[in-house]
Order: C-alpha cells, then structure tokens, then sequence
C-alpha cells in the first residue's frame, strides 16, 4: 500500500514544477526550450516517483537539498543587496520550493516511506 503523503507530495511537486517558468525571459527560445525540456523532465521522474521507483526518490531528495540551497543563496543576495530579480512571485516560487524540499527530506526518510520505496523496486529478470 502506498504512504500516506505519496499522492499530496506528487500533486505539490507537479504544481511547483510549474514554477520554472516564472521570471525567465520569454524572448529567448532557447532558455524556454531548455526550461521546458526540464520541467517535462521532472514530470516522468514524478511518474516514476508516484510508482514507487527508488531511484526517483533519491532524485527528489537531492532536487530538495538544491532547492533548500538556492533559497539560501537568495537570502546572501538580498543581505548583501544583490538580488537579480525583484519579483514577489519568483521569490514566492523559491520559497514555496524549499520548504517542500524540507518536509521531503524529513518525510521521504523514515523508515516506512523507505521501506516502500525499495519493495516498490522491480524485480531483476534473468534472460535464458
């Protein structure tokens, strides 16, 4: 049976997901195409991630620890009043992302959540 919690962090994940596309200038395809690249990216690892596949766990914990360090490097920029981007909604985005990343990293580590995660592994076939 899968976790309490597996459906709400997938929905939560999936809308913030959403998030890199706010504050990226839209006038340059390429950054919109590789934005876009990584956002349909985070999409299958979701998939993966809501069916139970281990590795998209250890995926998720490691995009949580860099979101939880990207909200620190923009608290350094504004204490030293460097910020790049005065948007409200971008700083909101950051925000919203770390503290999702906290609870993931509390939650997607006890022991029941793991113990899912790895049952939920397929079995390796043999070919004869």
């Amino acid at each position: 049976m899968k976790p309490r919690g597996l459906g709400a962090t997938t929905i939560a994940m999936a809308v913030l997901n959403l998030g890199g596309f706010v504050g990226i200038p839209w006038d340059h395809r390429g950054v919109v195409a590789m934005v876009a690249t990584v956002v349909l990216v985070g999409y299958a690892v979701l998939w993966y991630y809501w069916r139970g596949r281990n590795w998209a766990r250890i995926l998720v914990i490691v995009t949580s620890i860099l979101a939880i360090g990207n909200l620190m490097v923009i608290i350094v920029l504004f204490a030293v009043d460097r910020l790049y981007s005065s948007s409200v909604l971008y700083h909101s985005v950051i925000v919203a992302n770390a503290a999702l990343g906290a609870f993931l990293l509390y939650w997607l580590n006890r022991k029941d959540v793991r113990v899912w995660f790895r049952r939920s592994e397929p079995s390796p076939r043999i070919l004869l």
